[in-house]
């Protein structure tokens, strides 16, 4: 199964405008799978994943974020141009991105990257969907970890 297959049946769940997988390592992105996002969105990631929400949800930094994180670390929004702590450079605000999900991705217990969901349409998921979206990062986060070994258990 190739990851763009797989993003493809992830938007087409979730109903997304955009969808993302990334895996970084330590502080660095090191890989990135996308689909619909607008051609420039890439190139505006930062190289430090601290410095956009990705990073937060890596480092659970609810002071960032808000109060927007779950109990299993999952931040989303509904109305990210009114969210005061997503600043102005953030890639997924700047595209018009109004509903953000970030899951984190974990194997063995390390947050190894996110789940990114995105559409201009406000308020387009509720707690119960981002619930469903923490479900399948667990199996996700497997998956990365097991391309990053080169096993296919």
């Amino acid at each position: 199964m190739t990851t763009d297959w797989m993003l493809e049946h992830i938007r087409d769940w979730s109903h997304a405008e955009a969808v993302a997988i990334v895996i970084w390592d330590k502080t660095r992105i090191e890989l990135l799978r996308t689909l619909g996002f607008p051609d420039w969105w890439k190139g505006c990631l930062p190289e430090e994943i601290t410095e956009c929400a990705c990073g937060a949800v890596r480092d659970k930094a609810e002071m960032y974020l808000s109060t927007k994180l779950t109990s299993r670390g999952s931040f989303f929004v509904g109305n990210a141009t009114s969210h005061r702590k997503l600043h102005e450079g953030c890639p997924c605000r700047e595209a018009g991105y109004e509903s953000i999900v970030l899951v984190p991705l974990r194997a063995s217990g390390d947050v190894v990257g996110v789940l990114q969901l995105c559409a201009r349409a406000p308020y387009l998921w509720q707690k119960e969907d981002i619930f469903k979206f923490e479900a399948l990062s667990a199996a996700l986060g497997i998956a990365s970890r097991r391309t990053e070994k080169g096993t296919d258990e």
